[in-house]
């Protein structure tokens, strides 16, 4: 285990483990080697960042058009069919006080 904690390679017991090291951290082409493979991880990480960004912004995106279609199902079931708050939440399938704040948002945009 000794190995596994030596920074610097001439502290290494394993002889083939030390000759590998010192290429890696010590020689111009070790270090390039170290470079693109940094950069490859990079890249891999920074693609897969950008795509769960994206499924998630799908995500939100569709539950926010959702949301928008229940709270203009909401203002219909209020205006035509004159439903109660709690009717609609119940029709809607979301919460009393999401309804109650559309419709006092409502009423505040109208004033």
């Amino acid at each position: 285990m000794h190995d596994f904690y030596c920074k610097d390679a001439s502290d290494i017991h394993s002889e083939i483990l030390a000759k590998r090291v010192y290429e890696l951290k010590e020689t111009q082409e070790g270090v390039d080697i170290m470079c693109r493979e940094m950069d490859q991880i990079y890249k891999e990480g920074a693609k897969l960042g950008e795509e769960r960004g994206r499924v998630q912004g799908i995500a939100e995106g569709l539950a926010a058009g959702e949301m928008k279609a229940k709270r203009e199902a909401a203002y219909e079931l209020r205006d035509e069919d004159h439903f109660s708050d709690e009717k609609i939440a119940k029709r809607l399938k979301i919460s009393l006080e999401i309804v109650q704040k559309w419709f006092a948002e409502r009423a505040a945009l109208a004033k």
